[in-house]
């Protein structure tokens, strides 16, 4: 989502996502899949992702792998 949407539309989506994943027919898809959903609220999941980045820029760190060539896609 772009960076500075209204935290109504912001809230509107995450409860869409939220309802779909509740679905009994998504939940048996994602347990063929073998994934465990785990929904959450906007300002949790960005503070996971910050966690992630994180984590993710430390194992760089420790592989010693130049900033220039890690790549997050």
């Amino acid at each position: 989502m772009p960076k500075g949407t209204p935290t109504p539309i912001v809230d509107k989506i995450n409860a869409t996502f939220v309802a779909v994943f509740y679905d009994p027919k998504f939940i048996e898809y994602l347990n063929s899949q073998s994934v465990v959903s785990a929904t959450t609220s906007p300002a949790a999941f960005l503070e996971f992702l910050k966690a992630d980045r994180k984590a993710t820029e430390d194992l760089v760190r420790i592989a010693n792998t130049p900033k220039s060539e890690y790549k997050p896609q």
